[in-house]
């Protein structure tokens, strides 16, 4: 499924891959479903003459792949690497978001969802991760330091001074 990966089915592969984190992502769906939508009726009687009105009302009622990646995937990467158990899994997954972030339609979800917030609010438990991150990830997490505070600690483990 990775040859064919786009910003498009990166949930559904994601799910199939990382069965772990289907409960979670089944919850966030049915919150946002129960939270109701940001568009009133007339918003959608206009949306239904340009647009498929079921696509419509799935798609606003379906956590976004940032917020997927974000919010379940990082948490369980987080917990994975500081589970002596987990280091196979993480290298699992840390390999699949490698040849996920090859993809140009997929990297910058990657580069926002997993690097910005490893290397911010995760900064103390990046040393964990990275010996499980591969080239391209590490790069992207390097792309992200001008834009915010990063730990001289942070910047030496990924060899940057």
């Amino acid at each position: 499924m990775l040859d064919t990966l786009g910003y498009q089915n990166i949930i559904p592969a994601l799910m199939e891959f990382v069965p772990e984190i289907r409960d979670g992502y089944a919850l966030m769906k049915e919150e946002y479903v129960s939270g109701g939508s940001l568009w009133d009726a007339q918003d959608y009687e206009e949306m239904s003459y340009s647009y498929a009105p079921d696509k419509f009302l799935e798609e606003q009622h379906t956590p976004g792949v940032t917020i997927v990646l974000e919010h379940l995937l990082v948490p369980l990467i987080i917990a994975l690497s500081h589970d002596a158990r987990g280091s196979a899994r993480l290298t699992e997954i840390m390999k699949w978001l490698e040849k996920a972030s090859n993809n140009a339609d997929v990297d910058n979800a990657v580069a926002i969802s997993i690097c910005e917030p490893l290397i911010t609010t995760y900064q103390s438990k990046i040393e964990a991760i990275y010996p499980y991150m591969g080239k391209k990830v590490r790069e992207m997490c390097i792309m992200q330091f001008p834009e915010y505070k990063i730990s001289e600690a942070t910047k030496r483990i990924f060899g940057v001074s």
